[in-house]
């Protein structure tokens, strides 16, 4: 059995999935096994998928699905102790798996989470770790004035002093996995970051070989990621993901053609164990430093995969988003805790435009998240307003395509905050 799971959902976008799937190979060391599901895939595309990459578990979504339920197609199957949570438009250029799951063993037993730190492809930060999110704090980013981006490169600068201070003589040492006297990786109450790797090793990686792992017995798992609800969808290459993006001209849940109805199929393996690639030596460096933090980026995490079945995986009621951030307060609620090591990168590679599917697309984002804040109403009454006075404002500009996708998207963000149907029966209402 690997020992990690990769699982990515693609939206017939084998031009974005084929270098994602080249770079995880390529960077990473553990024992891993590889599942893309499918969502709507021309059967030439499937084509190519299989016999590029033979070695990975495929699972066809037929049907119209959002992020959270494309994922947990995979994930109820999963049967390895950690899953890799990865949007397809990512990119490695260094172990990001390795270290992630070096880390996630390293840290104390209630540690149910890790991700790197998220860069766009010209080198910013888009994620650095989430703090919590609340009512106030939706609406102000509504209004643009939170920035995760800077709050990621304060993430970056605090770890970077903190490896520079010698261990506060208050942590005290305990035993590791592996036996030896370690001390233990915190943030102090002040918000103080110490180094994991700092007086001692990282714990060994085994070595793991290709057992046979119950014939014919396939398996999958989740992923998303943008901040629920923002302004200015940027489009990237598959709105499968809630990364809040879209591809120009593409709609986001049908891509070139409509979904023939049908069941979900996961294409079956005679041997799971030929679909597990061995563990190397890995490159891991002798230390590293992990920041407490509170949510998550669904672009790119590592889960046990034992914590997530309990939790029912990625919550289905969400469409287009905050299923990350549900995840992420979920996991503390649950006396959980989630890190990020800021020393690990992975690139995003976000889109900047904006398609005519923001019409429908939005409108299920904010009803996602009017449903995770618990509907209040003067935050319905909040986001209703500024949309009223959005649409208003783009009856006074240019008569272009943009600006009437986005007078168009406005109104429908109207009619969505008081609605009752969910973001799926939102985005299909609105969908053009």
């Amino acid at each position: 059995m690997a020992e990690v799971s990769v699982v990515i959902v693609c939206m017939n976008r084998p031009d974005i999935l084929f270098p994602c799937l080249d770079s995880i190979r390529e960077h990473t060391s553990v024992s891993h096994e590889v599942w893309v599901v499918a969502y709507l895939f021309s059967p030439e595309n499937l084509e190519k998928l299989k016999a590029a990459y033979p070695y990975i578990h495929i699972v066809e979504s037929t049907e119209l699905r959002g992020f959270s339920e494309n994922n947990n197609l995979a994930l109820r199957q999963i049967q390895s102790p950690y899953c890799f949570i990865l949007n397809d438009d990512t990119l490695m250029s260094e172990p990001v798996i390795d270290r992630l799951w070096a880390d996630l063993r390293s840290l104390p037993v209630n540690a149910a989470a890790i991700s790197p730190c998220i860069r766009f492809a010209d080198g910013r930060i888009q994620t650095c770790g989430r703090t919590r999110w609340t009512p106030l704090r939706y609406a102000r980013h509504y209004l643009h004035l939170v920035d995760e981006g800077k709050m990621g490169e304060g993430v970056c600068s605090r770890i970077a002093s903190a490896s520079l201070r010698p261990l506060p003589p208050s942590l005290t040492a305990g035993p590791s996995r592996s036996g030896r006297d370690t001390l233990s990786p915190i943030s102090s109450p002040e918000g103080d970051i110490f180094p994991i790797g700092a007086g001692r090793g990282w714990p060994e990686i085994r070595e793991h070989t290709s057992s046979p792992v119950m014939p014919g017995h396939d398996t999958v798992m989740p992923g998303s990621d943008q901040v629920h609800g923002s302004d200015i969808v940027m489009p990237c290459s598959d709105q499968v993901h809630g990364s809040g993006n879209a591809m120009p001209g593409t709609d986001p849940v049908h891509g070139s053609g409509n979904a023939m109805p049908g069941s979900d199929i996961v294409m079956p393996c005679s041997d799971r164990a030929s679909h597990v690639i061995p563990s190397a030596t890995p490159v891991i460096p002798s230390e590293a430093s992990v920041s407490r933090t509170y949510t998550l980026n669904g672009a790119c995490f590592l889960i046990k995969t034992e914590v997530f079945k309990k939790l029912g995986w990625f919550d289905e009621r969400y469409f287009f988003t905050p299923e990350d951030i549900a995840l992420g307060h979920a996991l503390n609620d649950a006396g959980y805790t989630v890190w990020v090591n800021p020393e690990v990168s992975i690139t995003h590679l976000a889109g900047g435009s904006v398609s005519a599917m923001e019409q429908a697309i939005k409108p299920a984002r904010v009803r996602g998240s009017m449903i995770f804040y618990g509907e209040p109403l003067w935050l319905k009454c909040f986001v209703w307003c500024f949309e009223a006075l959005r649409a208003m404002s783009y009856l006074v500009r240019p008569r272009t395509p943009r600006n009437a996708v986005m007078r168009q998207t406005a109104r429908n963000v109207m009619a969505s905050v008081f609605s009752n149907l969910s973001p799926k029966e939102l985005f299909i209402k609105f969908r053009p």
